[in-house]
């Protein structure tokens, strides 16, 4: 399991190495049942560009996303976004921060 790491701006980050494939996930539960609410759907997103993102799924309350950075994406942070559209009609995003390392071999 990936250690969480909290950046001084207060977003969680996640140390991932070039040509790796891992899945991160948000689970919505706690702020669904706060205000008694379903998700209707949700879209993932990477900030800057660049950053290969595939595979999103849905179950339940439980948004998750692969990324796969390549080595031109070494040294760069993303901020990568879970974002839900509720059928109540609320809008809320969770960012997450990706920091592309390279292995020295």
């Amino acid at each position: 399991m990936a250690t969480i790491k909290v950046d001084s701006d207060g977003i969680p980050y996640f140390d991932q190495y070039i040509d790796t494939h891992w899945d991160y996930a948000v689970n919505w539960s706690t702020t669904m049942e706060s205000v008694s609410d379903t998700i209707a759907s949700s879209v993932w997103s990477a900030m800057p560009t660049g950053l290969a993102l595939s595979s999103a799924t849905n179950a339940g309350n439980l948004r998750a996303i692969w990324v796969t950075p390549s080595a031109g994406n070494s040294g760069t942070s993303y901020v990568l976004v879970s974002k839900i559209f509720t059928i109540g009609g609320r809008v809320q995003r969770l960012p997450i921060r990706i920091k592309v390392k390279r292995i020295w071999a």
